[in-house]
């Protein structure tokens, strides 16, 4: 991955982008409409176009689902064979703060790609291959977070402070995952987007919460990693399992505080 070829791959992404939105552009430019047109929405969205033509738009529904399979269909491809043989490599490695720094980074990465894409994509008939690609990264974040949980609970060499905070930590993501991805999971298999008031404001408490409490975990392990390198000789006597299991507990009670009260200020 040297700069040229960093390079090289940005050009082809905006080459390819202009190619397509300059042809889909002058596709829509042959169709007529009626004389007062008036778009029922706040862009310009290319399906909507089309249905208010009033001439024959076989060729641009064509063109449409033609270029959907290659423009976005060929990168999701490549994002899954990338995601599964990251998940493979990292199943390999011996060090638990690996895994967990490099699903961390696969977590975040998973995030914007189901963000993105589940914006953009509104097509009934790729609602099956879209969902099955969510649900498959999240499994992906799940397992790899409880294959963290479950390799620091069952060695007795990583019962450490900062194994223990990266324990909960991965507790958090998947927490934090859960808050939003089945739901959005759930609205693309019904094709429904509504969310009752009483969910949203369950979400948003559990957004709240898992969201704080991942902010003080972060705050624990820089005071561990504070303790282990500036006072070596007194850590293992400060930082003891009660101490870091209080430190929790209040990461915990500090959290589900801050969510609740901004809930019943939103009642």
């Amino acid at each position: 991955m040297n700069p040229r070829l960093c390079g090289l791959l940005a050009l082809v992404s905006w080459i390819m982008s202009v190619l397509n939105s300059l042809l889909h552009s002058l596709m829509i430019s042959r169709l007529s409409f009626p004389a007062e047109l008036e778009i029922p929405h706040f862009f310009c969205e290319l399906m909507q176009m089309i249905k208010l033509a009033c001439s024959d738009t076989f060729l641009n529904d064509t063109m449409m689902y033609f270029t959907t399979w290659l423009v976005a269909g060929g990168p999701q491809a490549g994002i899954l064979y990338s995601y599964s043989k990251m998940v493979y490599s990292i199943c390999r490695m011996s060090s638990v703060q690996g895994k967990y720094k490099a699903f961390s980074t696969c977590a975040s990465n998973l995030s914007a790609v189901s963000l993105f894409y589940c914006t953009i994509v509104e097509e009934p008939e790729l609602q099956p291959l879209i969902f099955g690609l969510f649900l498959s990264m999240y499994l992906i974040t799940v397992l790899g977070n409880l294959l963290i949980i479950l390799a620091v609970s069952s060695d007795s060499h990583l019962h450490a402070p900062m194994y223990f905070s990266l324990s909960n930590l991965s507790l958090i993501h998947i927490c934090f995952t859960s808050t939003t991805i089945p739901k959005m999971l759930v609205n693309i298999q019904m094709q429904n987007k509504v969310i009752t008031y009483e969910g949203c404001m369950t979400q948003m408490y559990f957004f709240l919460l898992i969201g704080g409490l991942d902010n003080y975990l972060l705050t624990v392990m820089a005071y561990d990693h504070f303790m282990s390198i500036c006072h070596p000789l007194h850590y293992t006597i400060i930082m003891k399992p009660r101490l870091c299991g209080l430190l929790v507990l209040v990461s915990w009670i500090k959290s589900a505080q801050h969510s609740l009260l901004e809930s019943l200020l939103l009642l």
